[in-house]
């Protein structure tokens, strides 16, 4: 693309992420993602949540830690599905007490009654598919 003069922007870095990521190549989206924000580009939501489920599901907890820490700092807010990927990941590592701070986290996100009752629900029927 640069070879022939086009700029990829934000949107178009974010889904090559995603499809390195997708495919199993998390190095090569970290790198280009290192690359990304040399150039001062802010990352999306979706990528940050793409990144840490593929990192938890290939055991890398510590390391989707470190980009949750990321996102945050960067005032980027999770995506209630990469709470799923860390509560799933630090369970599926035996740590299921981690686990559990991570669903404690994820309840208390909002305050809608409606809203919190769904999530509530939906975050125990993820962590009873992992205790049973």
């Amino acid at each position: 693309m640069t070879e022939k003069g086009i700029v990829p922007d934000i949107i178009t870095n974010n889904s090559l992420i995603q499809g390195f990521c997708k495919k199993g190549k998390i190095p090569e989206g970290t790198c280009l993602l290192d690359q990304l924000l040399k150039e001062g580009l802010q990352p999306l939501t979706a990528l940050y949540t793409v990144l840490i489920e593929k990192l938890c599901e290939a055991g890398n907890v510590g390391e989707a830690k470190a980009f949750w820490k990321d996102m945050v700092d960067r005032g980027v807010e999770p995506a209630v599905s990469a709470y799923d990927s860390m509560i799933l990941g630090l369970s599926e590592q035996g740590n299921v007490a981690a686990g559990m701070q991570w669903l404690a986290r994820k309840c208390c996100l909002r305050a809608s009654s409606n809203y919190s009752r769904r999530l509530l629900r939906d975050s125990f029927d993820v962590y009873l598919m992992l205790i049973c």
